[in-house]
């Protein structure tokens, strides 16, 4: 038995798209009655599949061989098991099967020689996590608040009785996965980042999610700013050190490519990025860097540059808030580290804490300004401006405007002077200028007049970069490399002094 899989990635569907998509379906399936010629293309990749069903007894042995949770599934939907006010999707599925409804196909696959999850991994981990008392049935349910080892005798033998279908192909490979698994979920409420996630081995999807995520299999850790919290919250999910909410529905994961797609695009002004976009950012740079891993590690260089930057921002919060930075106060943080980097090219934060409470100033003061906001064509919004503002954090924001009218706000109160220090993007003394310089020196070192040759000779700051020293003619002075790598950050002058020259 064979399956019909579309070679070309799917992209994220909206209502009307999924609708002709069914129109279209019907018109190919039309097609195919009248033209033999187009069965030949029906099912490009050969995947070949079988169908069993399993009693969830036998489920519950099978289980222990497979991998319920790969790269390219989608993390549980609802990330409780069980809560209070209304059932969760664990115990809406439980309590489905109970009473004889179907819960429709598991799909699995075989993938490197082992068994892994295609479609279907809520379902697999909410019966296996049941069965192991790890949550019990909703107490508005007919059974009441009860785990599974305390279900009548005869409640529970129906329950392991239960047959669940399952669709298990051979052999695949990642992509095949990923477009197995985005043709199954056309018609399903999958968002746009799931969608993306199941890239199988694609260079951004495995980029984007093991720097949120750890995983097992790769024993990868995860950046510094998606540390999860040893302290989980009151209902038992997931929290973080850094910040205060999470990773459902792989909302981080989502934000992360916007902020690569910033990197990656030079696209330093605001602006929105579309889901398209997205999706042509896996799709264009998965190749590029497969064929040039050193084009990723540079790539890599800067967003680790601007996830320390975000982290240690948070670092300062957490001394004042107790807690993570809220996701509005993200959002306006990564615009203004790229509306920095626009205008400075480069530059240096020397103390997080003054930095942090400069910014929780200013997003204090805008949120709370009281008179309506000026839309583009002159006339008045329908929210105060601190309203506006706070409305217009989101990251998926799709109007160019509203994002360029926050950083507008912001920076105009923002005292930028005081915190940050602009570097020159030029970091270092052509050789040219070197040689010219020794040679007025009397190749000799500045520090400490020995004869120096131009192979150890560096070109160095008379006030540091890193202090805001500019790479021109007038903060020049030519000393060896040992005394370059001594200094340090130090002024050549304060150096020099110190060794008493």
């Amino acid at each position: 038995m064979t399956a019909n899989i579309m070679k070309k990635p799917v992209r994220p569907l909206t209502k009307k798209s999924r609708k002709q998509i069914v129109k279209d379906s019907a018109k190919v399936i039309r097609q195919i009655a009248k033209s033999p010629s187009i069965r030949p293309f029906v099912n490009p990749y050969n995947a070949k599949w079988e169908q069993e069903v399993w009693t969830v007894e036998k489920f519950n042995i099978e289980v222990l061989t497979i991998d319920v949770n790969p790269e390219w599934q989608r993390p549980d939907v609802d990330t409780l098991f069980h809560t209070s006010n209304f059932p969760s999707k664990a115990q809406a599925i439980i309590a489905s099967m109970l009473i004889g409804l179907d819960i429709g196909e598991i799909k699995l696959c075989y993938f490197r020689g082992k068994r892994a999850s295609i479609d279907g991994g809520n379902r697999k981990r909410a019966i296996k996590a049941f069965l192991d008392g790890k949550f019990p049935l909703h107490k508005k349910s007919p059974w009441g608040e009860v785990h599974y080892k305390d279900l009548h005798e005869d409640v529970r033998k129906a329950l392991n009785a239960y047959r669940i279908r399952i669709v298990q192909y051979e052999e695949m490979d990642s992509n095949t996965i990923g477009a197995l698994f985005r043709s199954t979920n056309m018609t399903t409420e999958v968002n746009d980042q799931e969608m993306l996630n199941s890239y199988g081995d694609n260079a951004v999807a495995v980029l984007i999610r093991t720097t949120v995520r750890r995983f097992k299999e790769r024993n990868n850790t995860p950046h510094e700013l998606f540390s999860e919290s040893q302290i989980s919250g009151k209902n038992g999910e997931k929290r973080y050190i850094h910040l205060s909410f999470n990773n459902h529905r792989l909302r981080m994961e989502d934000q992360l490519v916007r902020i690569l797609h910033r990197i990656v695009e030079g696209k330093e002004t605001p602006g929105p990025t579309p889901d398209r976009a997205k999706q042509d950012l896996y799709e264009k740079y998965g190749a590029i860097w497969e064929a040039d891993p050193k084009e990723q590690k540079k790539v890599e260089k800067k967003l680790k540059e601007a996830l320390d930057f975000f982290t240690k921002v948070a670092a300062a919060a957490r001394a004042d808030r107790k807690n993570g930075l809220p996701i509005g106060q993200y959002s306006m943080l990564t615009r203004l580290y790229f509306d920095l980097k626009m205008k400075h090219g480069a530059f240096k934060v020397e103390d997080f804490d003054a930095f942090w409470k400069e910014f929780s100033r200013t997003f204090a003061k805008i949120s709370s300004i009281k008179t309506l906001y000026i839309k583009p064509d002159g006339t008045e919004g329908d929210k105060t401006l601190g309203k506006a503002f706070n409305s217009f954090l989101s990251f998926d924001l799709p109007e160019p405007w509203k994002i360029q009218y926050t950083i507008n706000w912001f920076t105009k109160e923002f005292k930028a002077s005081k915190v940050v220090t602009p570097l020159d993007p030029k970091r270092c003394f052509g050789s040219e200028k070197v040689e010219q310089v020794l040679a007025l020196q009397n190749w000799k070192d500045y520090i400490d007049g020995l004869p120096l040759s131009l192979d150890r000779a560096v070109g160095a700051h008379i006030k540091a970069w890193s202090q805001g020293g500019l790479t021109d003619d007038d903060n020049i002075v030519v000393i060896s490399d040992k005394h370059n790598r001594a200094m340090g950050t130090m002024n050549v002058e304060d150096y020099k002094r110190s060794l008493g020259y």
